[in-house]
Order: structure tokens, then C-alpha cells, then sequence
């Protein structure tokens, strides 16, 4: 299977990571069941601003691995969303059991503090 990279070469996935992303209310692109998942939201910034952003979700399935995805972050700013895409990416990559174990499995193994924490040891 061919590498996949980020347009700007920061990043080299190994294996296939499936991103959901939607910005409906109602889920029509089943964020929830991707291995990343993001819904898009508005963000409050102050008390009367709002921005872009996003819910993140991980760990989601289908088929034979079916599953919801769980809230991972709430309320990330579009423009911050790039670098906690990155910080996940890279904490999975770093801390995999092997190169065939997959995002969801690997995302699987931690609860949700554990993962967060893992994420922010990331330098991007």
C-alpha cells in the first residue's frame, strides 16, 4: 500500500486513517463512525463572538467494526484544528503497538484523558 502524505510533507501515513467530516446537525456524513471524526460547530470566542470549529470524535466503525466514535475535543477552532489533527496523527504513530495496528484500535486501547494527554506531548 502506498504512503499517503500531507501536502506539505510534515506528516507519512502507513496505513489508511478514514476522516469523517460534516457540518450537518443531522450527522449525513457519519462523523461518528469514522476513525477521526468532525462535526462542525460554531465556537464561542469572548462572550459574543463565534468562529468555525469543530467536535472531534475518534474511534468510530462500521460493518464488522461498528461502533460510535467518542468525543475526543469540543469546540476547536477551525484554524487550530490543522495542529490537533497533526498532534493525534503523530501520537499514534509514535505509540502504536505495530505498523499494522490501526487508528480505532489504537485509539481503542486508551480512555479519553489518556489519549488527550498522550496528544499534547506532541510537538508539531
Amino acid at each position: 500500500m502506498a504512503a499517503v502524505c500531507f501536502p506539505d510533507a510534515r506528516l507519512e501515513l502507513d496505513v489508511p486513517i478514514n476522516i469523517h467530516l460534516t457540518g450537518c446537525p443531522n450527522s449525513c456524513a457519519r462523523h461518528y463512525i469514522g476513525d477521526i471524526g468532525l462535526l462542525g460547530t460554531k465556537v464561542a470566542v469572548g462572550e459574543v463572538d463565534m468562529v468555525e470549529g469543530y467536535h472531534i470524535f475518534l474511534g468510530g466503525g462500521y460493518g464488522a467494526d461498528q461502533d460510535i466514535g467518542r468525543e475526543i475535543y469540543r469546540d476547536v477552532k477551525a484554524e487550530e484544528a490543522p495542529i490537533v489533527l497533526e498532534r493525534m496523527l503523530r501520537g499514534y504513530l509514535a505509540t502504536r503497538l505495530s505498523n499494522v495496528e490501526t487508528f480505532r484500535e489504537f485509539s481503542k486501547r486508551y480512555p479519553t484523558e489518556a489519549l488527550t494527554d498522550l496528544f499534547a506531548q506532541q510537538n508539531v
